[in-house]
């Protein structure tokens, strides 16, 4: 913990048979000036009241890809332009490969990792369709994720479907999360998931109609305007008929129209006309993109049904792509003003931390010391104990404990045995109780939840995890 709070890490590097070796990195030059908010720091102040930041590291998303072990064989090589993808994040190989299989059979493309910090990596770099998310994740938990995701403007839009274990649903709703199912899951759950799945893409991917003789210039405007947002569902036609065929069918949400569509413009003003008759599509934005001349009635005649008018030339390209867009995210905006469920927004959950108490049973002054000026940054009041005896004494003689951070291996008295001492004791039995160890083994994770631990952290502490999971547990109990 020390080492991350001094803007370090630590590897390791083991073989078997030969021993392992522990290395640590730490910066040469330790910058203690005034960071702003939004650098990633947490601030704490020394005794002459001089502010020292203290950096929190954060997620690499431009390395990630490289850096991880393949979790499962999944789509992450053969995902093309226009692609439905769906990234799964869970850290059980055989529920990951269930999803992963779905997804196939629903024609998505699927990437799957088993970190949550990889998680929020590849959500930057796939721009997803959808977002499958289990909460309890090695490294950053998925409440940490969707924290991430919801303040970045370029991900709060992606749904995320939370499958996990945790009794948390109203929490990952309110949070911003698409949907929350509870594990254990059977067939027809994951199937109804999926619909749901598939509901939510079909609200957040755009429908956009070229109509153009061309078949040049048809496919550089497709593939121009996928380059730009993958979302995008482009359909195409070449001449009238085609053109009625989508219209008919299908809700557009854009289209763009050439008025000669080889057998001169009084096709396309039809077209057109037709179009602005139709009931579906009277309010669709047309964008007119043409090397036709036409007169001046006739401009004013095209713009009375027209949003926008783009004569072909040497940068009409870009010009036509910056109308779409326009016009695909005023569409985008209007059907977000009244949202079926309005999240909480994640700065506010800051506010959980604020006055609240928590209580750190660790016999290690300088975690301790550190975990101290991380939790009074956040607003906090810190009581520590350096023992599980010396724990249960403060919370008798303090009524105000909200949480308490155990750690696990300490003297006298160790965690498991505080924490099944404070489960029998009536007054403060039901106060969330985070295990803090160096252990990370699966067994020594059930032994801390059958001793009466709410959650469980492993050394080194990641600071975002940690506070993740006080805000968490806070609600709960609030």
């Amino acid at each position: 913990m020390l080492v991350t709070l001094l803007g370090g890490e630590i590897g390791l590097q083991s073989e078997p048979g030969k021993g392992s070796v522990f290395y640590i990195y730490l910066p040469v030059e330790y910058n203690v000036s005034d960071q702003s908010p939004s650098s990633g720091a947490n601030k704490t102040s020394t005794s002459n009241g001089e502010p020292v930041a203290i950096p929190v590291p954060q997620p690499n998303p431009s390395t990630t890809q490289w850096e991880e072990e393949v979790f499962l064989e999944d789509d992450r090589d053969r995902i093309e332009p226009g692609d439905k993808i769906l990234l799964i994040v869970e850290d059980d190989p055989n529920f990951a490969r269930i999803l992963l299989d779905m997804a196939h059979d629903k024609a998505y493309k699927a990437v799957v990792t088993d970190k949550g910090d990889s998680g929020l990596a590849w959500a930057g770099q796939l721009n997803p369709s959808a977002i499958i998310m289990d909460m309890q994740l090695p490294g950053m938990d998925g409440w940490t994720v969707l924290n991430k995701m919801k303040a970045n403007d370029k991900l709060a839009n992606i749904p995320v479907h939370i499958m996990s274990a945790m009794d948390k649903n109203l929490l990952g709703l309110e949070m911003g999360a698409a949907a929350y199912l509870r594990k254990p899951l059977d067939k027809k759950d994951l199937d109804d998931a999926f619909i749901r799945i598939d509901q939510t893409i079909d609200t957040t991917i755009k429908k956009v109609l070229i109509i153009e003789d061309n078949t040049i210039e048809q496919d550089i405007v497709r593939k121009l305007l996928q380059s730009r947002d993958n979302h995008l569902r482009i359909l195409t036609a070449r001449n009238g008929i085609e053109a009625y065929h989508h219209i008919k069918e299908e809700q557009i949400d854009c289209i763009i129209l050439d008025l000669d569509l080889g057998s001169g413009h009084e096709e396309g003003f039809v077209l057109l006309e037709s179009i602005r008759q139709n009931p579906l599509h009277e309010h669709t934005p047309v964008i007119i993109f043409t090397a036709t001349e036409i007169t001046e009635e006739e401009e004013r005649w095209i713009k009375q049904r027209s949003e926008a008018i783009v004569m072909k030339n040497g940068e009409s390209m870009d010009r036509l792509i910056e109308e779409t867009e326009l016009f695909l995210k005023k569409i985008g905006n209007d059907e977000n003003e009244k949202p079926a469920v309005t999240p909480v927004i994640p700065q506010a959950m800051n506010h959980l931390l604020d006055g609240k108490t928590v209580l750190i049973a660790d016999d290690d002054m300088r975690n301790i010391y550190a975990l101290t000026s991380i939790l009074e940054n956040q607003g906090m009041k810190v009581l520590s104990a350096v023992n599980g005896k010396d724990a249960i004494e403060k919370l008798n003689s303090n009524s105000s404990v909200d949480l308490i951070l155990m750690d696990i291996m300490m003297p006298e008295m160790d965690g498991y045995q505080a924490m099944t001492a404070i489960r029998k004791m009536e007054s403060v039995c039901r106060i969330p109780i985070i295990a803090i160890t160096a252990k990370a083994m699966a067994g020594d994770r059930e032994k801390c939840f059958q001793a009466g631990a709410s959650d469980y952290v492993a050394k080194p502490v990641n600071v975002d995890q940690l506070l993740s999971l006080l805000r968490v547990w806070l609600y709960k109990n609030k």
